[in-house]
């Protein structure tokens, strides 16, 4: 079982927020990214991710000053050792768009990944939300995060953003494939087409 993903936590959103989608994804990672990634669970045990709504139907999308020129992506954050994914929800909403949802978000997907490199696989869990905010103008309130720039783009544009995405450099590729996923997931969910390489849902890992 994927130890970033608690049946009852899920149970616990399902109930506030709505029933997810569960898919699994299998993502091929480089040695560098894997031993950056594995590092990082020492302080994350899990993310939150954002299909933030703005006027229109349009989609929030950021860019940080060490990304590569151009990168923008849908908000995330991580979900410290210990701390409920609920919370951090709406820590990290508040703490990297400074936005007000006009609305009970929605919860989206659950995302369990295995990070698959050389010797082992690491494994991760992505909690998706909708979130309509179509009022007052993003910001970040924590400067750790380094975010430099906001844009808004079409639903469907999300497909184009993660294609973009899953084909960066060398240095970047694994991130940019693993970064993918939720783009492509979101651009699903907001305009009911599956991409050519969709994402299948998949039942929950058995409990026993």
């Amino acid at each position: 079982m994927n130890s970033a993903v608690y049946p009852e936590e899920v149970e616990h959103l399902s109930d506030l927020y709505g029933s997810p989608q569960r898919l699994q994804v299998q993502v091929e990672t480089d040695p560098e990214f894997q031993r950056a990634f594995r590092a990082s669970l020492r302080r994350r045990r899990a993310e939150v991710a954002f299909i933030i709504v703005r006027a229109e139907g349009r989609i929030l999308v950021t860019t940080k000053t060490f990304y590569p020129k151009g990168v923008f992506r849908i908000p995330t954050g991580g979900v410290k050792p210990g701390e409920a994914v609920e919370e951090a929800m709406w820590r990290e909403l508040a703490e990297e768009t400074g936005l007000t949802p006009s609305e009970k978000p929605r919860f989206a997907a659950v995302i369990e990944y295995r990070m698959e490199g050389a010797r082992d696989a690491v494994r991760f869990a992505t909690y998706l939300f909708v979130v309509n905010a179509a009022e007052g103008e993003p910001h970040c309130s924590d400067p750790d995060e380094e975010i430099c720039e906001y844009q808004e783009l079409a639903p469907e544009d999300l497909r184009t953003l993660a294609h973009s995405l899953s084909n960066l450099g060398p240095s970047w590729r694994s991130w940019g494939v693993w970064r993918a996923v939720p783009h492509n997931i979101a651009a699903t969910i907001l305009t009911g087409e599956a991409p050519e390489n969709a994402v299948h849902e998949t039942e929950p890992p058995s409990e026993t």
